[in-house]
């Protein structure tokens, strides 16, 4: 028997927002849990996503709401990888490469925790 969104509301010691919808990606995903008739919320570590229009997926928590955040265009191979992706090694782990795309993206200004701009900057690079 799963966890249902009215369950969580009120067991939950968390004051955050969280809609209907999103508890219910974040617990199909496996960002929020129930074990040992505890609840156990994964916040802001990112995963592979199973959609195939992105690549990672993370619940990005702050002090006052719960998202989830989609971001990384599957076809792309992501500084992070390394010799996984069929492209050739030197392509990876480059530093001009990864200046490059901080620049490009402008990283310096990416502060939000809710945006796949942040995620992208802090995770994939």
């Amino acid at each position: 028997m799963g966890l249902s969104f009215g369950d969580y509301k009120r067991r939950s010691r968390s004051k955050r927002k969280l809609h209907r919808r999103t508890f219910q990606t974040a617990v199909s995903l496996g960002f929020i849990k129930e074990k040992n008739g505890k609840i156990s919320v994964r916040c802001n570590k990112p995963i592979r996503t199973p959609r195939k229009k992105k690549k990672f997926a993370v619940l990005a928590c702050n002090s006052r709401e719960m998202q989830i955040v989609r971001f990384g265009d599957p076809k792309m191979s992501h500084f992070r990888e390394g010799t996984k992706s069929k492209q050739p090694r030197r392509v990876h782990g480059d530093k001009k490469r990864r200046k490059s795309f901080k620049r490009r993206h402008r990283c310096h200004e990416k502060d939000d925790i809710m945006t796949p701009g942040y995620w992208s900057c802090k995770w994939s690079w």
